[in-house]
């Protein structure tokens, strides 16, 4: 998983995450709101209607912050806790732990159920795997 950050501070970063190989195809990776999200991803003709959402099948996301607005988010009681990986001059590169609750929840998406908490179960050896390089 490689890419570009974009903090709020207006610093960038290239990155370089080491996903598992045998994750491919089951997922994708989208940006949103300056959040790099691997997303579950079972495939349009599997995934449940009640699941479309992406932020709940969001694993987990990689951003650049500024440490205010870091501390900011870690304050606030509706957020989820971010987790701070590294840290340039003031501005952190962090680690969103996505959705905890299981996205699916049928019956009949119980292989669903498990590949989605297998992955999740990865996530803290994936986002320590994380190498960043500053752009001028």
């Amino acid at each position: 998983m490689v890419g570009r950050l974009v903090a709020d501070t207006g610093q960038e970063f290239d990155y370089e995450l080491f996903v598992p190989v045998d994750w491919a195809g089951r997922y994708v990776i989208e940006e949103h709101y300056g959040t790099a999200g691997l997303i579950h991803d079972p495939g349009e003709e599997n995934l449940p209607e009640y699941a479309e959402d992406w932020r709940y099948r969001t694993i987990f996301g990689v951003l650049a912050i500024s440490e205010a607005a870091f501390q900011e988010s870690n304050d606030e009681a509706c957020c989820g806790i971010l987790e701070k990986l590294l840290e340039y001059d003031g501005t952190m590169i962090a680690c969103d732990g996505g959705t905890v609750a299981n996205p699916y929840w049928t019956e009949e998406d119980a292989e669903l159920t498990s590949e989605f908490q297998e992955m999740g179960g990865l996530v803290r050896e994936i986002v320590h795997s994380l190498r960043v390089t500053p752009l001028p």
